[in-house]
């Protein structure tokens, strides 16, 4: 943390402000997200317990693996590709790309929908088990439907994102996610367990609505694009997006078998206690993870042949995304116990014990990243591939291990072992790969970070005094909230104190 600001980059470097009003406007937009999902699922667990949490979990993951095998990887690289059209000032590029993304999405998702249907039987048996199978098959062939709404909306927000319309895109998340919540609510209610599938299909129809409403006011230029524009601008596409939707089917598929690992060793009811920890644990990175995907990734796109200007915008989006998410990380381990009680029910008591273990794993993740879109935006598609195949060998194996040994608590182990290595792996292998590096602050404040949470996880298991523990966890807290407050003031140049930058 003894590299000034002006070390980082004189000439031409990051607006670290605009990085942070961007950050707080999509990372307010996705946190409003969160909560509003948080509400949802309120009612779940009080309504349907952990096995309603489960359940859901399972249909939306059945929904994101499917949607994601059949994706072509348009997500990632349709903002790709419209972000560089954006860039060049070809209008007759951006029609052509924007139109092309528009009809090959129709394709994918329609694919994806007859595959989840005709397959319904199969994922049943294997998802749930023979004595299951008949009770799950209706509903999981009508997640079909849901899977062409997720394909629909991703042509939808990636117009949003390429064209880096950081406002919409922060009203469509919100948006989503209330009327996802207004329309599954009452399915909940009055259909309890045997709801939950329609409520996942209209949370879906809704989301896609919002989008659609917002994206219709992107200006696009209103030229000619032929069938035969459209077939080679869509090979562009799925070239750069097949290693993408290959590494993107892995990343949806992993926490799937991690769940159905979980049901044959633990069941349904242990499932939602670690549905209910994951989610709590996301809730505290979607902040800065939300503006990455809206606004640093498309930036780093523009950039990708700066190898200067790249490696100090990757540098600066990290140090916003840790100096915002420590505070968060560590006030959330003190907490957690009275979080898991207060955001679902009495009855998730034992997942505020692997929250707080998982905490830690949250770090890893935070720092991996900014790292991963960097190799995005460079073209790294196959190396981004890799690193997840690798990534969820090693997450089977840990989860089998430590769930079949610790049990519930295991879980947390599994999932900080893998995201914190992976995290440190990414930054240690990022300069071979790309040329790209970690700067040495942002190592020593992930190093001062895990340190600290390490310390607040400590206290809690080793001290019995429950006021000194109290008193000790408020204190690490608070001490890291005021250091982040403190370093992104100077970083931001708002002290009135005339000190050199520290960071």
């Amino acid at each position: 943390m003894s590299e000034t600001h002006k070390q980082e980059g004189p000439a031409g470097s990051p607006d670290f402000f605009d990085i942070l009003r961007k950050t707080v406007m999509v990372g307010g937009g996705a946190l409003a997200n969160m909560a509003i999902g948080l509400v949802r699922n309120k009612f779940i667990a009080v309504w349907l317990g952990p096995a309603g949490i489960a359940l859901a979990g399972i249909f939306t993951q059945l929904i994101e693996i499917v949607g994601a095998a059949f994706s072509l990887g348009l997500g990632t690289s349709g903002i790709r590709q419209i972000a560089s059209s954006v860039s060049s000032g070809d209008d007759q590029r951006l029609a052509r790309t924007v139109k092309t993304l528009r009809r090959t999405v129709w394709i994918s998702g329609l694919m994806g929908a007859t595959f989840l249907v005709l397959a319904s039987g199969v994922i049943a048996r294997l998802t749930f088990g023979e004595d299951s199978t008949a009770q799950y098959i209706l509903p999981i062939a009508c997640l079909g439907l849901a899977v062409l709404f997720r394909a629909l909306n991703t042509g939808q927000a990636c117009v949003v994102q390429g064209m880096r319309r950081v406002g919409d895109y922060m009203r469509i998340s919100v948006g989503s996610a209330f009327a996802s919540v207004l329309v599954a609510i009452p399915c909940y209610y009055w259909l309890g367990m045997k709801g939950i599938a329609l409520a996942v299909i209209l949370g879906y129809a809704a989301s896609l609505t919002v989008s659609w409403w917002f994206s219709r006011r992107v200006p696009i230029p209103d030229l000619p694009c032929s069938v035969a524009d459209s077939r080679a601008e869509a090979r562009l596409l799925i070239v750069f997006g097949l290693p993408i939707m290959l590494s993107g089917l892995v990343g949806t598929f992993s926490p799937y078998v991690e769940r159905v690992i979980l049901l044959r060793y633990l069941g349904l009811d242990a499932v939602g206690q670690y549905q209910a920890a994951f989610s709590l644990a996301g809730f505290t990175v979607t902040f800065v993870l939300a503006a990455m995907s809206a606004d640093y990734y498309p930036k780093l796109v523009a950039h990708a042949h700066e190898p200067e200007r790249f490696n100090q915008e990757m540098n600066a989006q990290l140090r916003i995304a840790l100096l915002l998410s420590i505070p968060a990380l560590a006030w959330l381990a003190v907490l957690s116990q009275r979080a898991t009680s207060l955001l679902y029910s009495s009855a998730f008591s034992p997942s505020g014990e692997v929250l707080r273990i998982m905490i830690i794993g949250v770090l890893g993740r935070i720092l991996a990243a900014p790292l991963r879109l960097a190799l995005l935006a460079k073209g790294r598609g196959k190396t981004i591939f890799a690193v997840e195949v690798i990534s969820a060998l090693i997450g089977f194996i840990l989860i089998s291990f430590f769930a079949g040994r610790l049990g519930l608590m295991g879980c947390g182990w599994a999932f900080t072992a893998l995201h914190l290595g992976s995290g440190i792996v990414l930054a240690v292998v990022l300069p071979v790969l790309v040329g790209q590096s970690v700067s040495g602050s942002n190592k020593l404040l992930v190093g001062w970070a895990s340190l600290i949470l390490i310390c607040l996880w400590l206290n809690h298991a080793m001290v019995s005094l429950a006021w000194l523990r109290v008193l000790i966890g408020l204190t690490l807290a608070a001490g890291a909230s005021l250091a982040c407050l403190y370093f992104l003031s100077q970083l931001m140049g708002w002290s009135l104190l005339n000190k050199p930058k520290i960071i």
